[in-house]
């Protein structure tokens, strides 16, 4: 699993964040789970290498925000339409014994957890070394 160092930003106009970007920042925002969404920033360089990677979309990372370290997701990323530099990234909270899950357009879910996807009599389709991120149909649907 790949670890970055954030930072919490307070910025609260579009100079704040412009200034942050001309520092060799990329802003980022933390959400999902039980607690309040949280505004940070990254270094460019970092992510920039961490973007060239095919994966980047797919793969848990460790941000570690002021020593507490936070297990996320990359849901999205804005990039400047002339210099390709990513300038946002949202990022999707993993919170410990979670049942989330991701709905595709032929009524494919993927889980996280194997005792949800039991519970909704899905059929499941694969195992990873990572633990039960299974893609399963359900056939009454």
């Amino acid at each position: 699993m790949k670890s970055l160092e954030a930072t919490i930003r307070n910025s609260k106009t579009k100079g704040d964040i412009n200034s942050l970007r001309q520092n060799g920042d990329v802003p980022a925002i933390i959400y999902g789970g039980t607690e309040e969404n949280q505004k940070i920033s990254l270094s460019k360089k970092q992510i920039k290498n961490l973007i060239e990677q095919e994966n980047f979309l797919s793969n848990m990372i460790t941000l570690n925000v002021e020593s507490k370290q936070i297990s996320v997701l990359p849901r999205d990323i804005s990039f400047d339409p002339i210099t390709d530099d990513p300038i946002h990234i949202d990022f999707l909270r993993i919170v410990k014994g979670g049942n989330s899950w991701t709905e595709n357009y032929d009524n494919r879910k993927t889980y996280t957890s194997q005792a949800k996807a039991k519970e909704e009599d899905f059929i499941w389709k694969k195992k990873t070394t990572a633990g039960w991120d299974v893609t399963a149909v359900n056939e009454s649907a």
